[in-house]
């Protein structure tokens, strides 16, 4: 009974409403009353907040084969290497996505941080294998975070390309970074290892 009446209220201020406290005694005891409908409410708040959320998403390696299949449009794209030290005030706030062995249970009145962190940075162990972490924000605070997301020049530190990049590409690439101040960036190609599955990157001149 205390912690739904905590959480009303907190909500309310964020809502920027002050009501009574008879008010906010009558929906808590309604809420007790009626524990499904305030799990309604509570699923219908939790994705109202996910829809306000803006993320960009990351991963701890270069080297993951399926990551460079899946999101780098087969080994045609690139990976992009930063960081994070460069620009504390865009990577000040990340993420490491957890990847539980079952699905884990929150209790979605008291614990609002890990009701969001399930959400926002917890996936299948079946996904694992990316050593995902990401950067969440609040795109009602920072309106430009979607789409083209910006962050220090200096913080980008490297571009590896695929094994399939074509030379094209590269050339192309290189044009822009030059043309757009990004010229301390260092450049490879990822070739395919001989005794194994793995990728090296060699860098290009």
């Amino acid at each position: 009974m205390k912690d739904i009446r905590v959480r009303r209220e907190t909500e309310l201020k964020k809502r920027g409403l002050n009501l009574s406290d008879e008010h906010i005694e009558k929906t808590t005891d309604y809420w007790s009353k009626n524990p499904d409908k305030l799990k309604e409410h509570l699923k219908n708040n939790q994705l109202s907040e996910i829809q306000n959320k803006g993320m960009t998403c990351f991963s701890k390696s270069d080297k993951i084969f399926l990551m460079w299949s899946h999101y780098a449009d087969s080994h045609k794209g690139a990976c992009l290497t930063f960081d994070i030290e460069k620009d504390n005030d865009f990577f000040w706030l990340l993420y490491i996505v957890e990847y539980p062995d079952t699905y884990p249970k929150i209790n979605f009145v008291k614990d609002i941080h890990k009701r969001y962190k399930h959400v926002l940075a917890m996936k299948s162990k079946d996904w694992e294998y990316e050593q995902e972490v990401r950067i969440v924000r609040d795109k009602r605070e920072q309106k430009d975070f979607r789409g083209n997301i910006k962050f220090k020049k200096e913080a980008l530190r490297e571009i590896k390309f695929g094994y399939k990049t074509t030379d094209k590409t590269i050339e192309e690439t290189k044009k822009q970074i030059d043309r757009l101040g990004y010229g301390h960036v260092r450049l490879f190609k990822t070739e395919i290892k001989s005794d194994d599955f793995g990728i090296i990157f060699k860098e290009l001149t």
